[in-house]
C-alpha cells in the first residue's frame, strides 16, 4: 500500500474507464464477515462494548492508489474533523481504497467512485467500529465540488451510524467549547422548529442537490411533494 501525507487520497483518469484491479480491503477479514448495511454507510459493524458518547478524533488517512488530484483531497480531512471530538480515547482510522474519475468523451461529463473503509479503535486497540463505504460522481460541472461534496456525504454518512448518542454528545462538546451551557449540563431541548417559508424551503432543497447530500429523483420527489398545496 502507498501511504500518502495525511489527507491526500486520490487518483483522476481522463478519457475511456480503464479496466482496473479489485479494490484492496484493509479491514481485517474477522470485521469484514460481521459487516451489515449501514442507515447511511454501505456496510457497518458497531462492538457492543462502543460507548458511541466518547466519540473519536481523526489518526491516519491513507491511501491505496496513485494519487494526481492530492490538493482536492485535502479537504477529506477537514470533513472528518468537524465529526472529532477533542479528548476522546478512540482513533478513526481511514483508507481510500478506490477513486475513480473519468471524462465520458462521448456525453462530455465525468463520472466516478470514491470507496474508503475505516476503523475507529480503543486506546488498547480494540476495533470498535468498522465500516466500508462508496460514493458516485456523475454529471456535475465541477471536479473539485463533486469530491468535497462526496466527501462531506461519507462524513454526514458516518455520523448517522453512530447514531443519536454520539450525535447528542457532540453537540454538547461543542456548546461546551464555546461556553455556552455550564460543564456537565445538558443543553435544554430545541423549541419546536417554525415551519420555514416555501421559498426558503426550495432554496434548502436545492442546496441539499448541489452538495450532493441528495439524488435528483429524491429532489424532484421533494420538490414535487412542497408545490402539490399550493
Amino acid at each position: 500500500m502507498k501511504k500518502l501525507a495525511f489527507g491526500s487520497l486520490l487518483i483522476v483518469v481522463a478519457g475511456a474507464w480503464p479496466l482496473l484491479a479489485e479494490a484492496p480491503q484493509t479491514l481485517p477479514p474477522a470485521v469484514c464477515a460481521q459487516l451489515k448495511s449501514g442507515k447511511q454507510l454501505g456496510k457497518v459493524w458497531m462492538n457492543p462494548k462502543f460507548d458511541v458518547t466518547q466519540g473519536f478524533v481523526v489518526g491516519k488517512v491513507e491511501c491505496a492508489v496513485d494519487n494526481a488530484y492530492s490538493d482536492t483531497v485535502q479537504y477529506f480531512p477537514v470533513a472528518l474533523r468537524r465529526l472529532a471530538m477533542d479528548g476522546s480515547p478512540n482513533v478513526l482510522d481511514l483508507t481510500v481504497v478506490e477513486l475513480r474519475v473519468a471524462t465520458n468523451s462521448g456525453l462530455g461529463y465525468e463520472t466516478g467512485t470514491i470507496g474508503v473503509e475505516g476503523m475507529i479503535k480503543g486506546p488498547d486497540g480494540t476495533v470498535l467500529m468498522a465500516f466500508n463505504t462508496r460514493e458516485e460522481i456523475a454529471n456535475r460541472e465541477n471536479q473539485r465540488a463533486d469530491l468535497t461534496g462526496a466527501m462531506d456525504k461519507i462524513a454526514w454518512s458516518l455520523s448517522r451510524d453512530l447514531g443519536p448518542g454520539y450525535e447528542r454528545a457532540l453537540e454538547v462538546k461543542r456548546r461546551l467549547a464555546e461556553e455556552k451551557i455550564e460543564t456537565g449540563a445538558m443543553p435544554p431541548p430545541p423549541p419546536p422548529e417554525q415551519p420555514l417559508p416555501l421559498d426558503q424551503r426550495l432554496m434548502r432543497l436545492e442546496d441539499l442537490r448541489q452538495k450532493g447530500l441528495i439524488t435528483q429523483e429524491e429532489y424532484e420527489a421533494h420538490k414535487k411533494e412542497l408545490l402539490k398545496n399550493l
